[in-house]
């Protein structure tokens, strides 16, 4: 799965990522063609999203200081097969 790293050196699940999106529509509507390595990709994005809301050095400045960097990585075109 595509990943991004952001300016604080954290990496993330790329919401933008075509393996992601496919995914994503699979565990939606074909868990049946899931594989383990599917089931561990779904659980990073599971971590991800625990730990933007639970982690108790992210306070909500460094959430949205968080998010922000997502967003700027996402918005700014990335070479191919390049992060």
């Amino acid at each position: 799965m595509e990943r991004i790293k952001i300016e604080n050196g954290g990496v993330w699940p790329d919401p933008t990522g075509e393996d992601f999106k496919a995914l994503m529509w699979r565990l939606l509507h074909a868990s049946g063609s899931l594989d383990e390595a599917d089931l561990y990709c779904a659980a990073t994005v599971m971590d991800a999203y625990s730990t933007l809301i639970l982690h108790p050095a992210l306070n909500l400045r460094r959430v949205a200081k968080t998010i922000s960097s997502i967003r700027k990585h996402i918005a700014t075109p990335q070479p191919k097969g390049g992060k």
